[in-house]
């Protein structure tokens, strides 16, 4: 009789905290309004985590994941500095490190539309505080994990797993080169995709049905991968990475593994001591990017034009269009 009480206890326990998450849910997607605290919410989460670690409702929402649909990340998707001169980026290194053994990785900078996969939902970076839903095109697109071993699996069957469901993956959406170079020309108006990151960009702007059609005429192969950003790295000790050692690993990762890529990213390999420094009003102090120089391209403005958006006027600047 103990054993069943207890386990009636249980069950009447957890649902009611699951009732308690569907409305907060569908109050915060559906309704736009937030019934409960962050930190109330959160402490929900994590009591249902613990309660039952593999529940369905840590890997869904209460939304109808309607594409377009603005999200709020549950982190902050930060930007990176971005740096020009490898002796700049090797004065960043030796300000951060709390020694010569302090470790780095350098990562290829991705050329491609920052996203993140959280509770089976998929979301551009947007602003990096509220991104957009862009959900509809995980039934085409792969992810990879790992670029070592180059292993591509079905975004769905990811999200449909147990154990990766309802982790946070955070990556990069890209259009690897080869692909491109086979998918560039299957636009329904004629014309073709000038780049990877373009290709990437406009398949979160597509309709359902339009990406659907694409993907047909694409021979049902995946459009885009999403790339986990710590997929493939170099990692080395200060004392090993001097400008001249620096400037070859990145000449190295320049090319790495056919992907479009536009410079390196730099991190301290020490995660927590990164998260430790904390973040400028726009940059984490733990993570760096270099561009590569020849991304830049000199241009005449013609005229600045105002750009009136839903919350901000912007001026625009014109000029004859070039390619990067």
């Amino acid at each position: 009789f103990n054993v069943k009480g207890k386990e009636l206890k249980m069950a009447t326990v957890l649902e009611d905290l699951r009732l308690k998450i569907i409305r907060a849910n569908d109050a915060y997607w559906n309704r736009h309004v937030n019934e409960i605290s962050d930190k109330e919410y959160d402490k929900l989460i994590e009591k249902l985590k613990k309660l039952s670690p593999n529940d369905a409702l840590l890997r869904t929402f209460a939304s109808d994941n309607i594409p377009g649909t603005k999200v709020r990340h549950q982190e902050h998707m930060y930007s990176l500095m971005k740096l020009y001169d490898v002796k700049a980026v090797h004065i960043w290194m030796v300000a951060a490190a709390r020694n010569e053994n302090e470790v780095y990785d350098l990562e290829p900078k991705m050329d491609g539309v920052s996203a993140e996969l959280v509770n089976g939902r998929l979301l551009s970076r947007g602003d990096g505080e509220i991104g957009t839903d862009i959900s509809h095109i995980l039934p085409y697109i792969g992810i990879i994990m790992d670029l070592r071993s180059g292993v591509e699996v079905g975004a769905m069957s990811v999200v449909r797993d147990e154990t990766w469901g309802s982790r946070r993956i955070v990556g990069e959406l890209l259009v690897f080169n080869k692909r491109f170079a086979r998918l560039k020309t299957i636009k329904d108006d004629g014309d073709s995709y000038k780049t990877p990151r373009n290709m990437a960009a406009a398949l979160t702007t597509l309709k359902p049905d339009q990406i659907r059609d694409l993907w047909e005429r694409a021979n049902r192969t995946h459009l885009a991968t999403l790339v986990y950003h710590d997929a493939y790295s170099i990692t080395r000790p200060l004392r090993e990475l001097d400008p001249a050692n620096l400037e070859k690993f990145i000449n190295k990762l320049r090319g790495a593994k056919d992907m479009p890529c536009d410079g390196v990213v730099v991190k301290l390999h020490d995660r927590e001591y990164a998260k430790s420094l904390g973040v400028t009003n726009k940059f984490p102090r733990g993570f760096v990017a270099y561009k590569f120089a020849e991304d830049e391209v000199e241009v005449i403005v013609k005229d600045i034009v105002w750009q009136v958006g839903e919350q901000h006027v912007t001026p625009v600047c014109e000029f004859d269009p070039v390619e990067l």
